[in-house]
């Protein structure tokens, strides 16, 4: 036998209904549909898997359903079910109606409490509601469709207001990055020299990185077996290029804890993990922050032929609906591949974004010169 979800085969001589592996059911479905908004996506998971799935283990189903949701549309879905609201909404499913709405007003609340602009928190907690056949109002507050394709990839807004949890302290006279932050801004927000756009937003910090290459340099100028910690490219970016900003902008660029993992396929060392102002994405953060597909967690690879993506567990990229929004370009303008801080294979090389926005997992040669640098920072909202 073999499951479909995580590839693993077996032989058995009894009838086995789940993957003994990954255990998915090995009951035939229906194939899922393709949605654009995630109000649709929600009502096919919940209809085809149950009120477990939407509320318990969403992440491995919503990128198939909904692959051409936004980066900031489906954090928003993903906040309901990492922030505990869909752990809120779980606990009321057999609950009376007037419990039912108490929920959705509170799992709403503890996205808020996050920061998320409450007209968007109660919108996306509604969709939730309305998935699981809740009879409850819909916001009377004007909603954004979530999930429908615009110019600029929406992220969740964030706030200064009255919660249960700090709130970040934030001079008022601050009209700086910090205020476009607070007002909801995502994208192109001036910081030095550069451009850069939201990743992740964390209490009083958010994960900046640049909008696109910056420059071109090597990651190690001597092509022997290196780490992220001993790479010349970190010690340029945590020294002469730190120094292009200001003090008051270096203030801002929070010291952070690094964690430098082995190449999940490869094994490759990923050395000693570091503390740094500014440093390069790994193989799980792009993935991660760019659409959060499960492709890097649960080791799914493709490999181009004959013109198209076809999956392949030996090959060397990660490819997916998300490319898009990991492709940048250079100062001319130009389509222009970028380096991650992970191992490739073998030591001598580095995990890299393609010029198309796919992953090469095996990475290439560190002297390489043509690689691109998109520099990546935790910023400190406090004042």
């Amino acid at each position: 036998m073999n499951c479909k979800k995580c590839g693993s085969e077996w032989k058995t001589s009894i009838s086995v209904t789940v993957c003994p592996f990954c255990s998915e059911s090995l009951a035939k479905k229906e194939e899922p549909r393709f949605y654009d908004n995630s109000r649709e996506a929600l009502a096919a998971i919940m209809k085809m898997y149950g009120a477990d799935v939407l509320l318990g283990n969403l992440n491995a189903h919503f990128p198939d359903f909904a692959p051409s949701v936004s980066t900031g549309d489906r954090r928003l879905v993903y906040a309901v079910y990492e922030l505990g609201a869909a752990q809120v909404l779980k606990n009321n499913l057999t609950t009376p109606q007037a419990d039912k709405e108490r929920a959705v007003k509170i799992a709403a609340r503890k996205l808020t409490d996050a920061f998320i602009v409450p007209y968007k928190a109660e919108a996306i907690v509604y969709e939730f509601a309305v998935a699981l056949g809740w009879q409850v109002d819909k916001p009377e507050s004007p909603i954004q469709q979530f999930g429908k394709p615009t110019n600029t990839v929406s992220q969740p807004n964030i706030q200064s207001q009255s919660v249960s949890m700090q709130v970040p302290s934030v001079t008022i006279t601050d009209t700086g990055i910090v205020t476009e932050i607070l007002q909801g801004k995502r994208r192109n927000l001036q910081f030095g020299s550069y451009k850069w756009r939201v990743l992740d937003v964390q209490s009083d910090k958010v994960l900046l990185i640049t909008e696109d290459v910056i420059e071109k340099r090597r990651y190690h100028a001597q092509g022997t077996g290196i780490t992220w910690k001993t790479c010349d490219l970190r010690k340029y970016l945590n020294g002469e290029f730190l120094q292009k900003f200001t003090e008051e902008e270096r203030r801002k660029i929070t010291e952070t804890p690094i964690c430098n993992t082995d190449n999940l396929w490869y094994g490759t060392k990923g050395g000693n993990d570091t503390v740094d102002k500014i440093f390069l994405l790994s193989l799980e953060e792009v993935d991660r922050y760019f659409g959060d597909s499960g492709d890097y967690k649960n080791k799914r690879r493709k490999k181009y032929d004959n013109g198209k993506w076809v999956a392949d567990s030996n090959g060397w990229y990660l490819s997916n609906a998300n490319d898009s929004d990991r492709g940048a370009k250079d100062a001319k303008g130009e389509a222009c591949w970028w380096w991650l801080r992970s191992p490739g294979n073998p030591n001598t090389s580095a995990v890299r974004v393609g010029d198309g926005g796919s992953v090469t997992v095996t990475g290439g040669s560190v002297r390489t010169l043509s690689g691109g640098v998109r520099p990546a920072f935790w910023l400190n909202l406090k004042s």
